[in-house]
């Protein structure tokens, strides 16, 4: 068997019986992307004990609120609510 990808053509893969076979199949080893809805409420993320966010984070997303629309700004300002750390966590 021989397979082969390239960069132009990424997240798929070329097959083929034997090198050099005339005949090939392309497959994509990628899924496919669905659009990701937002949770509702920020009470779905951490429903019991809400994690400290940090404070770097916080106020770069605070940064993007005049871009956030309205159907979520009620999920982002709850969010903005929650305690908030200086701790880097990795």
């Amino acid at each position: 068997m021989q397979f082969k990808h390239e960069k132009a053509r990424s997240g798929k893969v070329e097959c083929r019986q034997d090198i050099d076979a005339l005949n090939e199949e392309i497959f994509s080893i990628l899924r496919e992307r669905t659009n990701l809805a937002l949770p509702e409420s920020s009470e779905y993320c951490y429903p019991v004990n809400r994690l400290p966010i940090n404070v770097k984070k916080i106020e770069d997303v605070k940064k993007l609120e005049s871009y956030i629309p309205d159907t979520y700004i009620e999920f982002y300002q709850t969010i903005f609510d929650w305690a908030t750390t200086t701790v880097d966590i990795i």
